[in-house]
């Protein structure tokens, strides 16, 4: 990567879940998750989506886990990806055609690793980009572990790969305003 080419997520490019494009409580969604964009560290680090942990997040999130549409960490988070990868490149070798640029997973990150961890997300994302968007919440790794997976098991990185809870997270994360509701 040369040194004038963006490291950060092309968020103004990304397309939302097929779902979302057509529901009216997701208009204008992607212009507020570009919005919500910020640094997470130092200068270099870069700017990535922020969003609350909200009761009606958790909920969401313990259904996926409990449905096995979660995967904790970033190994197996990488390992998930790199596998649904390849047997996408497979099916699109076989079919002739290749699937459309759409957001289909969720990184969740926790706001309180180290820039390392960051770096390494940012890595995952581009990799796997732009099917892949990351989300940093305004929670650290412990409580976010707490109140999702339950116990005291820590959770820095949560992925979110089922495409209905996709769209229920980003509906509960990037909500319309309400002033704007009719």
């Amino acid at each position: 990567m040369s040194s004038g080419e963006s490291r950060e997520p092309a968020l103004d490019r990304m397309r939302l879940p097929k779902s979302l494009e057509a529901d009216a409580a997701a208009e204008g969604m992607l212009g507020r998750i570009i919005d919500s964009a910020a640094p997470i560290g130092p200068a270099q680090m870069p700017r990535l989506p922020r969003g609350a942990l909200s009761a009606e997040l958790v909920e969401i999130l313990q259904a996926a886990r409990v449905n096995g549409h979660l995967h904790q960490g970033l190994e197996s988070a990488q390992k998930r990806l790199h596998t649904e990868r390849q047997g996408m490149a497979l099916a699109d070798e076989r079919s002739g055609s290749t699937r459309g640029d759409r957001i289909s997973r969720l990184v969740l990150c926790s706001n309180d690793g180290a820039a390392r961890f960051y770096r390494h997300v940012e890595q995952l994302v581009l990799e796997h980009s732009p099917r892949v968007l990351p989300i940093v919440l305004d929670v650290d790794g412990t409580r976010m572990g707490e109140l999702i997976l339950g116990g005291q098991r820590m959770a820095r990185l949560l992925l979110v790969h089922h495409k209905q809870d996709v769209s229920a997270v980003l509906l509960a994360v990037f909500p319309q305003h309400r002033e704007a509701r009719s």
